[in-house]
């Protein structure tokens, strides 16, 4: 039930049939107003732009058409009233009727409020945190993880098909440092003094991976030509850091529906080549020389022929070479022959995230979609900013297992999976995020994860007090916490187990909300009634942040309305004596339960019944 999309399409079929008869040389085709939610009580209960958006087709006429508009929109049963001020804002009043019926209506839908049609089912592949598989992942892997999954959440709530999907750039000099780096491990396993040398990697996590080959192959390994020693090495080395990354992904609770490998994905399949041989026929790929490196390490630097993208066409800085002089392929051919993959596949919507040590490839990557789809599929390249992790203040440590940054395991077992992703998904991805362990184990109003959780367990309580208190039916209403193996959510290809909250009203008669005249009960109501136009703002902007934000006023509005009825026992979310009230009140209580239920769903965040 969307009060915004209900009211704008009242009034778009008002101004329609106005400017049919009083100004047939409008045109209204294409007509891009907004309705909102004003910010001050005074300025009504919504509020549109319809007339500041036709002010200059309208000229002289405009306060005429104005008027007009108001008149008719003052015939809408639940509009009391309706006044135009500024430059041409229109504001409206609604009887407390209606947001009463909203209310029952929201209460019956459950998780299932704020659905919408705004994709119309079109697919969109949405990858995000594809580390490499050189090691565990690190707290900057985690708010990739974290936000492109509550994107794909948030999008599919939305009506879009959604693909979350994750590429392993298990080739290139990184995969064969790997295979060095185990190696040397291996090694150690059987008794080697060796030292980790410079540019291998120095965590521990390959420490087990070596263990087991030393079990599995003994010395055997040591005696092996290089090339099967090397194919060995790497077959193991890919499964079980994989293996280590879908783990930490799992306890993340992240879950990909698509793996990607750029080794047997791209490579292997040879991708490159029909890609090359596709910008070539579109004539967008020639032999050229590149300009000069702009970086100090050119000194190598010849001016040689090679195969470039006309990138530039499309916005890029300058062409980017597709093959070498030597005719071997580019990271960049490989980035070519993916995309093409992804439009091979069908998807209508490509969006990316990527670190911020990767900002200088957006403009290179949307020149390959435009190029490779004829303009006909865009590109969204969202940047995830660094994140620097403090205790009281203090940047924490390196971590000794990794060897060179904070995993991600290490800062799950001290906040836990839902501290951890309410706190990454409180700012824009492009901002840099300060994460402070003890801030957010706080449990104080200034915290926001703390404060959203107390408010919903402080809405369950209400509920159950008022059960035990036969205000409400036993059976009328239920929140509880079960156990679902969902198929949808998958690690190392097993279904996984995962918490859920049922959120279920049922009113065996209906309840007489009449009794919430109090402003700061509306208020409350009228914040229920916004949720659609955040989850549509939120899924047009790419910003699953603006929830949190949304949550975090919700939560505010209970938790002061609890503490107004601590001092005026009218307004007591509960008051024996006056049990018709309490019973229309607890139905708001129970909407706001359910609201940070739904968007905790989104967020991937289990709602706590109890704290």
């Amino acid at each position: 039930m969307n009060i915004i999309e209900l009211i704008h399409r009242q009034i778009l079929h008002i101004a329609e049939k106005i400017l049919q008869k009083d100004f047939p040389m409008m045109d209204s085709a294409g007509l891009a107003f907004t309705v909102e939610f004003p910010k001050k009580a005074e300025h009504g209960d919504l509020s549109t732009n319809i007339v500041m958006v036709l002010a200059p087709h309208l000229g002289p006429a405009r306060d005429e058409f104005a008027c007009k508009l108001v008149s008719d929109l003052e015939g809408i049963p639940f509009i009391t009233r309706a006044n135009i001020v500024g430059a041409g804002f229109i504001n409206m009043f609604i009887e407390n009727d209606f947001w009463f019926v909203l209310l029952d209506k929201i209460n019956s839908l459950g998780l299932k409020y704020g659905n919408n049609l705004m994709g119309q089912n079109e697919s969109v592949n949405v990858e995000f945190c594809s580390a490499n598989p050189t090691g565990p992942m690190h707290i900057g892997h985690a708010r990739s993880a974290i936000y492109g999954d509550a994107l794909g959440n948030l999008l599919k709530k939305c009506g879009y098909e959604v693909t979350k999907e994750y590429y392993s750039n298990d080739a290139g000099n990184q995969i064969d440092i790997l295979v060095r780096s185990l190696f040397i491990r291996y090694k150690q396993q059987l008794g080697g003094e060796i030292e980790i040398p410079e540019g291998c990697y120095p965590g521990d996590y390959l420490i087990p991976v070596a263990k087991k080959l030393a079990e599995e192959y003994g010395k055997e390994l040591l005696h092996m030509q290089g090339e099967e020693r090397e194919q060995i090495l790497r077959h193991i080395a890919l499964a079980e850091m994989m293996k280590l990354i879908k783990n930490d992904l799992a306890e993340l609770g992240v879950y990909h529906d698509v793996f990607r490998s750029e080794q047997t994905d791209i490579r292997d399949s040879n991708k490159i080549p029909e890609a090359i041989k596709l910008l070539k026929a579109k004539k967008l790929a020639y032999k050229g020389i590149p300009e000069r490196p702009k970086s100090g390490e050119n000194e190598d630097w010849e001016p040689q022929k090679q195969l470039l993208l006309r990138s530039t066409k499309f916005g890029d800085d300058l062409d980017r070479t597709i093959l070498r002089a030597d005719g071997t392929n580019t990271y960049f051919s490989a980035d070519i022959a993916y995309h093409l993959d992804k439009l091979e596949r069908g998807f209508k919507h490509l969006i990316i995230l990527l670190g911020a040590d990767h900002s200088g490839y957006v403009k290179r990557l949307r020149a390959i979609v435009s190029t490779l789809s004829d303009d006909k599929v865009k590109l969204i390249v969202l940047i995830n900013q660094l994140v620097n992790v403090l205790k009281g203040g203090r940047h924490v440590k390196m971590s000794k297992r990794a060897g060179t940054f904070v995993t991600l395991r290490e800062i799950l077992e001290e906040l836990g999976k839902d501290a951890l992703r309410f706190a990454m998904l409180m700012q824009k991805s492009e901002t840099v995020l300060d994460l402070d362990i003890e801030k957010v184990l706080e449990h104080s109003k200034d915290n926001p994860v703390f404060y959203v959780q107390y408010a919903h367990t402080r809405a369950v309580s209400v509920i159950r007090r008022a059960a035990q208190l036969g205000i409400i039916d036993q059976d009328e209403v239920s929140i509880c916490e079960k156990t679902i193996v969902d198929p949808n959510k998958r690690n190392l290809h097993l279904e996984m187990e995962i918490k859920v909250i049922s959120y279920l009203y049922t009113p065996k008669e209906p309840i007489d909300y009449s009794s919430l005249t109090n402003p700061e009960e509306l208020q409350l109501i009228k914040l229920i009634a916004s949720l659609p136009k955040v989850l549509i703002n939120s899924a047009t902007h790419y910003e699953p942040h603006r929830i949190t934000y949304y949550l975090c006023t919700i939560a505010a509005q209970l938790h002061h309305l609890w503490t107004k009825g601590m001092s005026d026992q009218k307004l007591r979310f509960i008051n024996e004596e006056d049990r018709a009230s309490s019973r229309a009140r607890v139905g708001m209580v129970y909407s706001v339960a359910s609201v940070i239920g739904n968007c905790f769903e989104l967020l991937g965040i289990t709602p706590l019944l109890e704290m």
